[in-house]
């Protein structure tokens, strides 16, 4: 967890978002089967456990965040999970580059 989440986190917020959600689903009459939680996870193809980093001296004696770079040469796949609050699921998403306007379904 980085800092920001860390020091950002606290019961009375947790409280409060979790009494805005109740009442927002009584005032629009939700059912578990109305409600869906999405994440995304993303993964460099073809990267085998090697990363270039890049930061400043001061980052580095501070031990702040170092960004992680590739050279370009990897795709990029992302893929999504989505559920519902009454236990079911959607199939996973897959996003992945592709040629100019080349959209399609997989």
């Amino acid at each position: 967890m980085d800092r920001t989440r860390h020091l950002a986190d606290s019961e009375s917020k947790y409280r409060l978002y979790f009494e805005l959600l109740h009442r927002k689903i009584t005032e629009y009459h939700l059912e578990a089967r109305d409600i869906y939680n999405m994440d995304e996870k993303g993964f460099l193809i073809g990267l085998i456990g090697r990363s270039k980093r890049i930061f400043s001296r001061r980052q580095w004696e501070k031990k702040e965040v170092r960004a992680s770079l590739q050279d370009g040469s990897r795709e990029f796949l992302t893929v999504l999970a989505c559920c519902c609050a009454d236990g079911s699921s959607l199939p996973p998403a897959l996003i992945y580059a592709a040629k100019k306007g080349a959209i399609r379904s997989s």
